[in-house]
């Protein structure tokens, strides 16, 4: 009983948000009541003005959320994974649909990222994401003309939002049976918790292997076909190949017979022991810690950080600081946990959907 009890609240405990990198950015709904976080005033107001009134109406008439992100530090991280922390960190999407869009720019980096919440993925797969970045973003980018481009791609974006009209699977607040005796509702209530803790995993499996199968089509229009994991390694390149391999992200293939269009998509797998890689960006890194000096309750440790990757033969290594330990207090709260922070976003995720382009 005291597993189970624990595995529930491990499965129904709200995400943590972990706000140290990228915490500084202004959350545009809590502070201005937009959609556009621009602290470093890279967009005219105009162009701001605009997207704010495209993003609203979206929001009005289907409930899809897209958030702008104008920034040039990342706090050392890839553009695809500061998306992704911003899209959690403040609920980007509706909480029962993950209906949400969040549209990074790093003009200092020169790069920028769409991260897709799972409820749009079918009409905004990952593909889809990066020839709007090509077709409507890059021709301005490149052009300087930025406030052209940002309209342009939130336009498209929206516009592909626009399409999704199934609203999938929503989250459900579990209601407590009505049973004459305190006994019959114990017994329920076990019940439930079992089947739960059961069925969930199966669900959530079920649900991301589901989304795969939805139906593409080509840049042509021309429905596209899932080739099966024998026929799509001949189609993979030698990094992907390895990265399969190495069960650290998973590709599938889709082809179109009448007109020769291909169309790789991979999908990170949750639990792998492998990181994307500084040098190569392919997700081929291994970071192995060795304690050099534990840490006490006076005095703080040291361990030696190492990192390789498989595909380019990329290797770092460098000492941290471990902290000091720390006694348990009673009666403490953390605070700051999971809260938002007051967003007024729809407290939607993503599951790492999207792409990113640099010009």
């Amino acid at each position: 009983m005291i597993h189970l009890a624990a595995a529930l609240a491990l499965l129904t405990a709200p995400m943590p948000v972990d706000t140290g990198r990228l915490g500084w950015v202004p959350n545009p709904r809590t502070g201005h009541g937009g959609w556009v976080s621009d602290p470093a005033h890279h967009l005219s107001a105009a162009t701001i003005a605009t997207i704010d009134s495209t993003a609203a109406d979206l929001e009005r008439s289907t409930s899809a959320e897209i958030a702008v992100v104008v920034i040039d530090s990342l706090d050392g991280l890839e553009p695809g994974d500061a998306a992704l922390r911003l899209h959690r960190m403040w609920g980007v999407g509706k909480s029962n649909r993950d209906n949400g869009i969040v549209l990074l720019w790093s003009p200092r980096l020169r790069k920028i990222f769409v991260s897709v919440g799972y409820g749009l993925e079918g009409v905004l797969p990952d593909a889809r994401a990066g020839r709007i970045q090509d077709d409507a973003m890059l021709p301005a980018f490149r052009r300087n003309d930025f406030d052209g481009g940002m309209i342009a791609g939130v336009n498209a974006l929206a516009a592909a939002a626009r399409e999704e009209t199934y609203s999938g699977l929503q989250r459900q607040q579990s209601a407590r049976p009505a049973i004459g005796s305190q006994r019959r509702k114990d017994l329920v209530a076990w019940s439930s918790i079992v089947g739960f803790v059961i069925g969930l995993p199966a669900l959530i499996v079920g649900f991301v292997k589901g989304r795969r199968y939805v139906p593409r089509r080509c840049k042509n229009g021309h429905r596209m076909r899932r080739l099966d994991e024998a026929s799509d390694d001949a189609l993979l390149a030698r990094e992907e190949l390895l990265e399969e391999g190495l069960r650290s992200v998973d590709y599938d293939v889709w082809v179109c017979d009448t007109c020769g269009d291909k169309l790789v998509i991979p999908y990170k797998r949750i639990f792998s022991g492998y990181e994307s890689c500084p040098k190569c960006k392919r997700r081929t890194c291994k970071k192995t810690e060795t304690v050099l000096t534990k840490p006490t309750y006076s005095s703080t440790g040291r361990k030696k950080v190492a990192r390789d990757c498989r595909n380019c033969g990329f290797h770092d290594e460098k000492e941290v600081t471990i902290p000091r330990l720390e006694r348990s207090s009673s009666g403490g709260s953390s605070g700051g946990g999971s809260s938002s922070g007051g967003s007024s976003f729809g407290g939607g995720s993503s599951g790492g959907g999207g792409a990113g382009r640099s010009y």
